[in-house]
């Protein structure tokens, strides 16, 4: 069996947790490279990694651009873990619950709303159960844009204007 040159491709603010990977795969006494997406195919020509002797694992996500690009190396048959399929779910919040519910799978209510309806709407909700958490339809900024409030901090609810969607 061959085994694999390991790709990670990781995000803008990810090189710490990729690098600890990585140390841990290369200790291992395997290859592990680490790049990020717009640079993927660059550094697959660069390292002579072809789609027989080359995993490439996904540290990081969006439904378009990510899974566009990591398609077209699935289609080029290069094994992806994440698979594009799950990283264009997955990166989608919303879409990614509603397939849970279809499945099954207990998932939080999930409700979509628009930005400017948000600060009074979670204010209600957090009175009717608690607590809330606010975040992007799309993943980013590695949880930066992600909220929890409850009665403790709803004064903090002027933190949703700083979510870029």
């Amino acid at each position: 069996m061959i085994i694999p040159k390991i790709v990670i491709v990781k995000t803008i603010k990810g090189q710490k947790y990729a690098d600890f990977i990585a140390k841990e795969i290369n200790l291992a006494g395997h290859y592990c490279g680490i790049t990020d997406i717009k640079n993927l195919r660059e550094y697959l020509d660069k390292n002579k990694c072809s789609s027989k002797t080359t995993l490439i694992h996904s540290r990081t996500a969006h439904p378009n651009y990510t899974s566009k690009v990591l398609g077209g190396l699935e289609e080029r048959g290069y094994k992806i873990i994440n698979s594009p399929a799950a990283i264009r779910l997955t990166s989608d919040k919303f879409n990614s619950c509603i397939y849970a519910i279809k499945k099954d799978i207990p998932c939080a209510e999930t409700i979509k709303i628009d930005k400017k309806e948000a600060i009074p709407f979670v204010k209600e909700k957090v009175e009717i159960w608690g607590r809330a958490v606010v975040k992007p339809m799309i993943s980013q900024g590695q949880g930066e844009f992600c909220f929890k409030f409850d009665n403790a901090d709803i004064s903090q609810l002027k933190e949703i204007n700083k979510i870029p969607t």
